[in-house]
């Protein structure tokens, strides 16, 4: 069977075997789920398609029961398991509705349920709220989810056999910078609240590389847009502050004008300036980092920028040509938290982790509008 390759290294089999009916069987034996993946496993099916929701959650956990017993099948497997819906059924009788729960303390506690059912490999930590002005605003809020889930999830990891721990962080720690582009040497300086919770996590990753022999990554991201190609079409956002995401408010109708904050910046144009980077070339960033954690043995950090700092208003110019639309821009005063210039150098993930940005300015602005006209 021909895979899909998400990266030089990382695959996935174009079929995956989907787990939602695992306990409706009869025989839901060990060696009945083994013997299951052993079939895969001659038809050429590696990827497993896991949920804490499967079975009522006893799909997760029949299937840790057979890797347990057959440890050399979870070699041969990538498995992807995933959270966040609230399912109705005889193991909640609680329960009166379906719904969706996307607190940190729901999304921690079903995580480590997950992982103490299979055997997990490595954690991709996402969880997290990212605007800088709601940060501002609320600054607790920011401390206690941010903050507070990282400590809730290292505490458990540091209990269970897993290898290391992937997080996404933020070119927010760096803050305003003199000297551009930044590298990771770079002292952090956070302007924000958002950016001084990412930087408190990465020193935490630290402090259990050097106290527990803990392997993480931090991945620095600078400012992802565009989209996936052929996703069905999208609704417009409606809790984003990003740059692209307000762009295609304006160009669906939510908003009359597209709103820059501030053009007296000492830049090219007065706007301020950042490195975008295409999401497509971000999700790839994260193969290479899991690929990485071979040759790691306690904390690194990498830089997952393109390298090129863009104005606001080239960003607006770009987006009309490439996607022959127009609308009204207003300029406003500063927000609290921004920084003026921030762009990646981004040497250090080209030479260690084999990754480079493949995508253009162009295609990131047509990409972010391909699902919504």
């Amino acid at each position: 069977m021909k895979r899909v390759f998400l990266s030089d290294n990382i695959s996935v089999s174009r079929i995956a075997y989907g787990m939602w009916r695992l306990c409706d069987d009869k025989d839901n034996s060990p060696e009945r789920v083994i013997k299951k993946l052993e079939t895969c496993l001659e038809s050429g099916i590696t990827t497993i398609d896991q949920a804490d929701i499967y079975g009522e959650g006893g799909s997760e956990e029949l299937f840790g029961v057979a890797l347990g017993k057959a440890p050399e099948i979870r070699e041969k497997l990538e498995i992807i398991t995933k959270c966040n819906i609230k399912i109705l059924g005889e193991t909640f009788p609680e329960r009166k509705v379906k719904s969706y729960d996307t607190s940190s303390q729901y999304i921690t506690k079903t995580v480590e349920t997950s992982l103490s059912k299979m055997k997990i490999d490595y954690v991709v930590h996402f969880a997290g709220f990212k605007s800088v002005i709601e940060s501002q605003n609320n600054p607790s809020l920011y401390w206690d989810n941010n903050v507070s889930s990282t400590k809730n999830l290292t505490d458990f990891i540091l209990e269970k056999d897993i290898k290391g721990l992937l997080f996404s962080s933020s070119a927010s720690v760096y803050g305003d910078c003199d000297i551009q582009p930044v590298n990771e040497t770079t002292p952090l300086k956070p302007m924000s609240t958002y950016g001084a919770t990412k930087k408190e996590n990465e020193l935490i990753l630290k402090d259990l590389a050097d106290s527990h022999n803990l392997k993480s990554i931090s991945l620095r991201y600078f400012n992802p847009v565009g989209s996936v190609k052929d996703l069905p079409k999208c609704k417009p956002r409606q809790d984003s502050k990003n740059l692209m995401d307000n762009i295609v408010d304006v160009c669906t109708g939510q908003t009359k004008n597209l709103t820059i904050f501030g053009d007296d910046y000492s830049t090219s144009d007065g706007t301020a300036e950042r490195d975008y980077i295409h999401i497509e070339d971000l999700v790839y960033a994260h193969f290479e980092a899991l690929n990485y954690f071979n040759h790691i043995n306690g904390f690194d950090v990498f830089n997952i920028g393109t390298g090129k700092s863009v104005s606001v208003k080239q960003i607006v110019k770009t987006f009309k040509e490439s996607n022959e639309v127009d609308f009204a821009v207003e300029i406003s005063k500063r927000r609290e938290g921004d920084v003026p210039i921030c762009y990646a150098d981004a040497n250090k993930a080209k030479k260690l982790l084999n990754w480079e940005t493949k995508k253009s300015l162009r295609e990131m602005c047509i990409d972010a509008w391909s699902c919504y006209k």
